[in-house]
């Protein structure tokens, strides 16, 4: 971690001083990046977030670049594990270890997998990733749940400005559920492909769809991700 400051800081150094740019990206697509650089072309200030699924503190993660620019927000990641390393390691965020429930559930299993980047709350998804050979279930233990709505209702005193979502196989589910009448983030960046382990994942056309249908716009996508934005700021 402070490796990480420190590569981070001398970034900037090089760039204020000798005008020499070089770009630190910690997603797994360079999706932070991208982030990043609406960000600036809007202008936004006090700039806050959601992250569904943050996994790592900072390993492919999504938000960690806005936290290393002072930005804050909630982290959501119901592997015990990876809460604790996220808590230890991003101070100014409010860490919660839950799931996102659907259809107001207030617990459900937890499929621990042994990449933990693939755990999920969907029985089917972690069942077809063991028996495809793609990944091992380590355990699965009961968790908290929270909907979306709620999750943003008693932990934002306005809508977060950016929305990172990774929910492993209910992510649709979940945007299903989100109140888009009452809350309207600027940016969503949202895992759109199947999991493949040879670049053969499948598109999520529905997520697609309904991210039209409530009124984003593609900006960008880097096949693992695709990130939205409300259409209005575009006018």
């Amino acid at each position: 971690m402070i490796i990480l400051k420190c590569q981070y800081l001398f970034n900037k150094i090089l760039s204020k001083f000798f005008n020499i740019y070089t770009k630190l990206s910690f997603s797994q697509t360079g999706e932070d990046l991208i982030i990043q650089f609406i960000i600036g072309s809007l202008q936004l200030k006090k700039v806050t977030y959601l992250d569904v699924g943050t996994n790592h503190p900072f390993n492919m993660n999504n938000t960690f670049l806005m936290y290393l620019n002072g930005m804050n927000g909630v982290c959501v990641e119901p592997n015990p594990k990876l809460f604790n390393q996220i808590k230890r390691n991003r101070r100014r965020d409010k860490c919660l270890n839950v799931g996102v429930g659907i259809n107001n559930e207030k617990t459900s299993t937890y499929y621990m997998m042994e990449n933990s980047l693939l755990s999920t709350f969907s029985e089917e998804e972690a069942n077809r990733m063991e028996k495809n050979g793609e990944a091992k279930i380590l355990k699965s233990i009961p968790m908290e749940l929270i909907n979306i709505n709620d999750l943003i209702k008693f932990n934002f005193t306005t809508c977060p400005d950016v929305i990172s979502l990774d929910a492993e196989g209910v992510d649709v589910e979940i945007l299903n559920e989100f109140d888009f009448n009452t809350y309207r983030p600027k940016i969503f960046c949202i895992e759109t492909i199947s999991y493949s382990t040879n670049l053969t994942g499948v598109k999520s056309e529905e997520i697609i769809n309904l991210m039209s249908k409530n009124g984003y716009k593609i900006f960008a996508d880097t096949y693992v991700n695709t990130i939205f934005i409300e259409e209005n700021l575009f006018n």
